[in-house]
């Protein structure tokens, strides 16, 4: 097939050209020609005439190479609220915006009367930006502001720091590695086995113990009603997990006598209504989070 104008064809209005869009799709697959674009071109003899007749987006496109073609953003997909915007925006904070981030940890901890270490604190910092950098590929966690990240994730977790009992730790649903990996790097002296089920979460946690040096912490992929570690744990922790995934703990014997269940839950009548744990006379711990306008409560129940 050899290319040559069609003089014909420039003479056309912009309301007749719908018929040539058709003759060139049918044109294309008869003659086989990679793209639509080129077939035009060859019509058109090519040059600026082109865009009389075909859009503007798919000249562009039929110059790229085919991979690297994108469909084209439509107008509805645009069309979001603000607070849908925040919400699903991917947020990588510049150099300048960590000072802001370590300070309000810094302050968050000392409201919680906790003092970690100058490299504790760079750990938790450090832990906040792999979650940053992990959950621009993974839906880690729904929370994409890593200033929001310090409330809500780091600073949430450590509240229940002064309930944990005994030298090992059992983090049950640990997600993203919350509240498991914060309080491994504020209890160094304590073991730690982080347990949950998703791959690609454990996946995470496994690379946040490689980068943050963490010799206290056994990332763990299972369901709990399968776990049979052959030992028992000073404290069970489990945060944000229904009640009906918590009850195998009870059956499984896993917590240690003495031992504690730490229970991490939202409102108040969350933690009141289980009967699952009503013959244990849960304790109910009122949390206040720094910098979280929102109800944290902990159901403390103790195998003494």
């Amino acid at each position: 097939m050899q290319r040559g104008p069609i003089p014909c064809l420039f003479a056309l209005k912009d309301d007749e050209a719908e018929p040539i869009r058709l003759c060139a799709l049918a044109l294309r697959v008869s003659a086989q020609v990679p793209s639509t674009g080129q077939l035009l071109r060859w019509l058109l003899g090519a040059g600026d005439n082109l865009e009389k007749w075909w859009p503007r987006r798919i000249c562009a496109a039929s110059s790229r190479p085919r991979h690297a073609r994108r469909r084209p953003c439509m107008d509805n997909d645009r069309k979001r609220s603000d607070g849908d915007s925040v919400k699903q925006a991917v947020h990588s904070p510049d150099a300048a915006d960590w000072p802001i981030i370590e300070a309000r940890l810094s302050q968050g901890c000392a409201a919680l009367g906790l003092a970690p270490t100058p490299e504790q604190q760079a750990r938790l910092v450090a832990l906040l930006g792999l979650l940053t950098r992990w959950n621009q590929a993974y839906n880690l966690t729904a929370v994409r502001d890593p200033l929001e990240m310090v409330a809500k994730h780091l600073l949430d977790s450590l509240a229940i720091a002064p309930f944990l009992f005994g030298e090992t730790v059992l983090d049950v649903g640990t997600g993203a590695g919350l509240p498991g990996l914060p309080l491994a790097i504020l209890a160094p002296e304590r073991r730690f086995w982080l347990l949950d089920s998703n791959n690609k979460k454990v996946r995470f946690v496994r690379q946040a113990v490689l980068e943050l040096g963490l010799t206290n912490v056994e990332p763990v992929q299972s369901r709990i009603e399968a776990y049979r570690p052959g030992r028992k744990f000073s404290t069970i922790v489990s945060r944000a997990v229904a009640a009906e995934s918590v009850l195998p703990v009870l059956t499984a014997d896993l917590c240690d006598r003495p031992g504690r269940l730490l229970l991490m839950k939202g409102r108040a009548d969350e933690a009141a209504d289980e009967s699952a744990w009503a013959a244990l006379k849960p304790i109910v711990h009122r949390l206040t989070i720094p910098f979280l306008d929102a109800p944290r409560h902990l159901i403390e129940l103790r195998s003494d």
